[in-house]
């Protein structure tokens, strides 16, 4: 019985001199339903602070544009909130760096029907382009 005491009184010892985790800062603006990283561009007008286990509990979901990383002492937190369809089952997959790079935007195909040449002045022709991208006159 003295050995669980003295077990319990130390555990309570090292849970009382660990240091204080710092909780993920994130940021929501006034009126959105996401929560963002300090440098993203849906910051311009509002931009309030919040921890990410409190953005979480109140309902807000990562932004899709800046996604923002999850540190790892809220990884649980975070992996509670994702629901199992969105869970991945891949263990190749390369753990979240802190800071992650901008995601690089879609690239759409385009078809222009405005001609690709260029004019003598150095402006692009504004001409109608037929199949092959140049106008009559560029052929």
């Amino acid at each position: 019985m003295k050995k669980l005491t003295l077990f319990i009184w130390c555990l309570w010892l090292l849970a009382c001199t660990a240091p204080p985790v710092e909780a993920q800062t994130v940021y929501v603006t006034k009126t959105g339903k996401k929560y963002h990283d300090d440098y993203c561009q849906y910051l311009r007008t509002s931009k309030i602070e919040i921890t990410l286990s409190k953005a979480l509990e109140l309902g807000y979901d990562a932004c899709s544009v800046c996604n923002p990383a999850v540190e790892v002492d809220d990884a649980a937190e975070a992996d509670e909130a994702t629901p199992a369809s969105e869970k991945s089952d891949d263990r190749n997959t390369p753990a979240p760096s802190s800071k992650p790079a901008r995601p690089a935007p879609a690239k759409k195909a385009t078809t222009s029907s405005q001609c690709s040449a260029l004019t003598k002045a150095g402006a692009r022709c504004k001409r109608a382009a037929s199949a092959n991208g140049r106008c009559w006159q560029h052929q």
